[in-house]
C-alpha cells in the first residue's frame, strides 16, 4: 500500500488535508466522495526507505510487547481499519525486532488467504496457545476486536 497526500473540500467549502493509505489514487479519490467530500488533489508520496537499527532489540517479546500489540490492533479494528492495515502499521512502529519480523511474516501468510489465528499459530513461541484460540474465537463470531 502507498500513502497519498489530499487535499479536498466539504459542501461548506472549508479544506480539508490529510493523509491515507491506499492500494491506488482511485481508492483514494472514492473514499474522499464516500466521506462527501469533493477532492482537489492527490499526491502518491515517495516511499522512504526505512533503515532498521539493532539496538539490542533482537530479544524475546515480553508481555508488555504482547499487551500493548493487542491494545492497538484492537483500538485499529474498533476504528474500522482492516486487520492486514492495522497489523502493517503496528509492525512499522514496534521496536522489538523479533516482534517485527513474525508481524511482517504473519501479514504475508494473511495476504495470501490464512487466518490470522492460523498465522499466530505458528509462532508458539511468540503467541501462546491461548491467545491463538482467543483469536479463533473473534474471527468465528465475526467480532475479532
Amino acid at each position: 500500500m502507498n500513502k497519498y497526500k489530499y487535499s479536498a473540500r466539504d459542501f461548506t467549502g472549508q479544506r480539508k488535508e490529510g493523509l491515507k493509505q491506499a492500494s491506488s489514487a482511485n481508492d483514494v479519490l472514492n473514499w474522499l466522495r464516500e466521506q462527501g467530500y469533493t477532492p482537489v488533489s492527490i499526491t502518491e508520496l515517495a516511499q522512504k526507505t526505512k533503515k532498521v537499527v539493532q539496538k539490542g532489540n533482537h530479544r524475546r517479546v515480553s508481555s508488555s510487547d504482547l499487551g500493548a500489540l493487542c491494545w492497538q490492533l484492537t483500538t485499529m479494528v474498533e476504528g474500522g481499519i482492516p486487520i492486514t492495515s492495522a497489523l502493517e502499521t503496528v509492525a512499522s512502529d514496534v521496536e522489538n525486532l523479533q516482534l517485527r519480523l513474525v508481524l511482517g511474516q504473519i501479514l504475508e501468510k494473511m495476504n495470501k488467504g490464512q487466518p490470522l489465528s492460523e498465522s499466530m499459530g505458528e509462532y508458539p513461541r511468540v503467541f501462546n496457545r491461548l491467545t491463538c484460540a482467543i483469536i479463533l474465537a473473534g474471527e468465528t463470531g465475526g467480532d475479532l476486536a
